[in-house]
């Protein structure tokens, strides 16, 4: 399975060098995200640093999109169940009707709005 941009940003911060395929990744996500960086030579902690910045903007656009979710599957959940995959990308609608038809309520954080 491909690593989240978040696990690769999270990589490249606690990175002991900076290759050159993760310093294009650098650019081209705050290109993507409209997040200005300004490349200053050899510099390589001008990468992990723009690494940090980058990852903070996800996290906090994914804890702002979690707290308006009423079903919220426990970080990190990525299952199986009657060849269903279940995972964050599903819907509240979607996690939903699994939790009625028995899919496990200990893969949870969260159930019609109440927090486990």
């Amino acid at each position: 399975m491909a690593k989240s941009i978040k696990t690769q940003l999270r990589e490249i911060a606690e990175a002991e060098k900076i290759t050159d395929k993760q310093k294009a990744l650098i650019i081209a996500q705050s290109e993507a995200m409209g997040v200005e960086f300004v490349e200053r030579g050899k510099c390589g902690n001008c990468y992990k640093d723009q690494a940090v910045r980058l990852w903070a903007i996800l996290a906090e656009k994914d804890e702002k999109k979690n707290k308006s979710r009423r079903y919220l599957l426990r970080p990190g959940k990525d299952v199986f169940w009657k060849n269903i995959r279940v995972n964050a990308t599903l819907s509240d609608d979607e996690l939903a009707g699994l939790l009625e038809n028995g899919f496990p309520r200990q893969f949870f954080a969260r159930i019609d709005g109440v927090d486990l």
